[in-house]
């Protein structure tokens, strides 16, 4: 098996499809000091066509309430996560089809026009089939409107909930991330 690799930084770009990929897997330090040695200062090699390993959950928290919003973007922030912010349904369900990778929705159930949390959730499933939600709201759970695998927490709740339901998934799922700090928060 033979593939392309791409050395990179910010002023060269060289591709080395005559490396073997296991020789670059088992010693990829010797791999760097051949890209020096071939004049490539600070490389850094990219499988081309391969996934990459995200380092981060992704999550959209869609919610109406502009401080509970940050509140909950800026704690998940912190634990790691890759964090988007939706106020209301039309903005998630935007982020939600624009192909973005996401992991987790976080969303409130009752929105005041729009697609509502319900509606979300499947249009989230479509688009990502694997993503898990979690539901808030004040107003009873709806039994059998929820995606499968999903949380349901009530409102008024405290922040660390949602965090320890976020990592709740992440353990399901096996992201990492949660944990971990340098993630971005996207608003």
């Amino acid at each position: 098996l033979r593939t392309t690799f791409i050395a990179q930084n910010t002023s060269h770009r060289a591709i080395m499809p005559h490396l073997d990929a296991s020789a670059l897997e088992r010693d990829i330090d010797g791999v760097a000091l051949l890209a020096a040695a071939l004049g490539i200062p600070g490389f850094q090699p990219v499988r081309v066509g391969a996934p990459k390993s995200r380092q981060h959950a992704q999550v959209l928290v869609v919610e109406t309430d502009r401080l509970l919003r940050e509140s909950i973007s800026t704690q998940l922030h912190a634990r790691g996560c890759m964090v988007f912010e939706a106020e209301t349904g039309e903005q998630a369900l935007a982020a939600i089809r624009d192909g973005q990778a996401l992991d987790v929705l976080l969303t409130e159930t009752t929105m005041p026009a729009g697609p509502d949390g319900w509606v979300l959730a499947e249009q989230a499933r479509l688009q990502h089939p694997c993503v898990s939600v979690i539901y808030t709201s004040a107003q009873p759970r709806r039994l059998g409107c929820e995606a499968s695998g999903s949380l349901f927490v009530e409102k008024p709740y405290r922040s660390e909930r949602i965090i320890e339901a976020v990592r709740e998934l992440a353990l399901r799922a096996g992201w990492s991330g949660t944990g971990a700090e340098g993630a971005e928060v996207t608003r």
